[in-house]
C-alpha cells in the first residue's frame, strides 16, 4: 500500500509540474505560445534550420481599445480567440505562434508562393463583428541572422506603414520600408538634440 501511495503522490506531482509547465508555455486566452516562450523557441527553429525559407507575419486588431469600450472585454477576448485559430488554421505550414502581448500576435510559417495578403485578406469572415478589422505586417523569406526579436520589430514597422490607410489591410518588410524607418529614425534623434541642446560640431573652415 505505501509502494501504491508513493506512485500515486508521483504521478499527482509530474501531472501538476506539466500543467505548470503548460501555463508558462501557453497563453490562457488564445492557446497561443506566450511571448518568452515564442521568441525563445522561434529563435532556436531559426538556428537549426539554415536552409529553410519562413515568413514572419505580426498581426494588430485596428481600434481595439475602442472595440472594447464598444463590446466590451468578454467579447473582445472572444474575437481575440477568433483570430488567433483563423491564423493558426488558415496560415500554411505554422512553425511556431505567440501572443507578443495584448492584440499583436506572431506567426512563423514555411516561405510559401501563395498570395499571402489574399491569405489574410480573407481570415476575418464577413458578420463577424462591427468595425473589426485586424492589419497584418509581414517579414517575407526571412534572414536567419537576425534575432527573431528583430524579425517581429520589423513586422510592426510594417504594420505603422498602413496607419491612415483604410482599404489596406497588409503591408511587407521590404527595402523602401526599411529606408522610411531609417528617416524617421533619423527625425527622432535630431529632434531630441535639439530639444537637449546639442547640435552637431561644424569644424572651422581653414
Amino acid at each position: 500500500s505505501e509502494v501504491m501511495k508513493n506512485r500515486i503522490r508521483s504521478t499527482i506531482r509530474l501531472s501538476e509540474t506539466s500543467s505548470m509547465l503548460n501555463r508558462l508555455e501557453k497563453d490562457t486566452l488564445t492557446g497561443l505560445y506566450t511571448k518568452e516562450f515564442f521568441l525563445h523557441n522561434a529563435d532556436r527553429i531559426l538556428a537549426a534550420n539554415p536552409g529553410t525559407h519562413y515568413d514572419l507575419v505580426c498581426s494588430d486588431i485596428e481600434n481595439f481599445r475602442r472595440l472594447n469600450d464598444r463590446f466590451g472585454i468578454k467579447k473582445c477576448d472572444d474575437l481575440l480567440r477568433y483570430l488567433a485559430n483563423r491564423m493558426n488554421a488558415n496560415l500554411p505550414d505554422v512553425v511556431i505562434n505567440g501572443r507578443l502581448g495584448g492584440d499583436i500576435f506572431a506567426f512563423l510559417y514555411e516561405h510559401t508562393d501563395r498570395d499571402i495578403a489574399e491569405v489574410l485578406n480573407g481570415l476575418i469572415e464577413p458578420g463577424v463583428a462591427s468595425g473589426f478589422v485586424a492589419k497584418y505586417g509581414v517579414v517575407p523569406d526571412v534572414d536567419h541572422a537576425l534575432s527573431i526579436r528583430t524579425l517581429c520589430d520589423r513586422a510592426i514597422v510594417a504594420l505603422t506603414e498602413l496607419k491612415g490607410h483604410f482599404n489596406a489591410n497588409v503591408a511587407f518588410y521590404d527595402e523602401e520600408v526599411h529606408k522610411n524607418q531609417m528617416r524617421k529614425q533619423l527625425l527622432i534623434e535630431r529632434k531630441k538634440r535639439a530639444a537637449a541642446g546639442v547640435f552637431p560640431r561644424v569644424e572651422p573652415v581653414g
